[in-house]
């Protein structure tokens, strides 16, 4: 393993209600951290993208631009209804210049074509849109996440879920055939979230029972720079949805949601790293 660490999967504050960090304090942390790189996946847009791109530059600190998108099952143009609407998210990277276009493509047709309470991409929209994307398989509330533990993630309608591992793997095959087997990573993430710890060794059958299969290590949502600012998540999960403050439903402040030195990466994942 490498001795430089990047983040890949990151909110600023321009995910509304889920990112705090502003931009500039992000890129000076990862620079105090002396981390080459640093991504930027705000959740269904980029609006940020032009603005982290050129502080990243100015500092150093090589600019990896992409969005966390919210992906339907179904068309993009459907309207279901409100009960039956679910949506499961998917972080993609530009890898080149052609990715960063055709992830302008997707950002915007979500918009413009899949919006439904929040901007959708279907699985038409991302094959004519892949080249030059990386995919990664997303958080808890990933599609093949969610196969392998339905009760990790609400928030997107997802309560009704069935737990299968062959249906991650039809999931995690039907996603490497629309980005390629070299540009699509089960991502693996530890903030201290008992679903993800539960999830974590699950992986590990998938994994085995697919004969080319990458992982990718995204030990970061960062929510806040640094570590002291767990006041901010217990506020968002208030606002966002709608806990009493002294809601045992909040996350508590010993989930790891910010920006992780290498060090302290590799041993929240130190079964996962060779």
């Amino acid at each position: 393993m490498s001795k430089s660490f990047v983040h890949l999967h990151a909110h600023t504050e321009y995910s509304m209600l889920d990112g705090a960090a502003k931009i500039q304090t992000y890129i000076d942390r990862v620079k105090e951290l002396h981390q080459p790189a640093a991504a930027i996946t705000d959740h269904g847009n980029l609006y940020g993208a032009l603005e982290f791109h050129n502080i990243a530059k100015k500092n150093g600190v090589k600019p990896i631009i992409g969005y966390e998108a919210y992906i339907t099952t179904e068309s993009r143009f459907d309207r279901p209804d409100r009960n039956k609407n679910k949506r499961y998210h998917l972080t993609l990277l530009a890898e080149n210049n052609e990715g960063y276009w055709n992830l302008v493509q997707l950002a915007s047709k979500a918009f413009t074509e899949g919006y439904y309470y929040k901007p959708r991409l279907d699985y038409d929209l991302l094959r004519n849109h892949s080249k030059g994307i990386i995919a990664l398989s997303g958080c808890l509330g990933g599609e093949v996440a969610q196969h392998l533990a339905p009760d990790g993630s609400i928030e997107e309608g997802n309560n009704q879920g069935e737990r299968s591992y062959q249906k991650a793997l039809e999931k995690a095959d039907l996603y490497q055939s629309i980005f390629g087997k070299e540009n699509f990573y089960i991502e693996l993430h530890n903030h201290g979230i008992k679903q993800q710890e539960i999830i974590l060794p699950r992986f590990k059958i998938v994994f085995n029972s697919i004969s080319y299969f990458q992982s990718v290590i995204t030990s970061t949502w960062v929510l806040r720079i640094v570590k002291k600012c767990s006041h901010l998540l217990r506020r968002f999960n208030i606002v966002s949805f709608s806990f009493k403050l002294k809601s045992r439903i909040i996350i508590n402040s010993r989930v790891s949601l910010y920006t992780k030195q290498r060090i302290m990466s590799r041993r929240i994942f130190r079964v996962y790293v060779v």
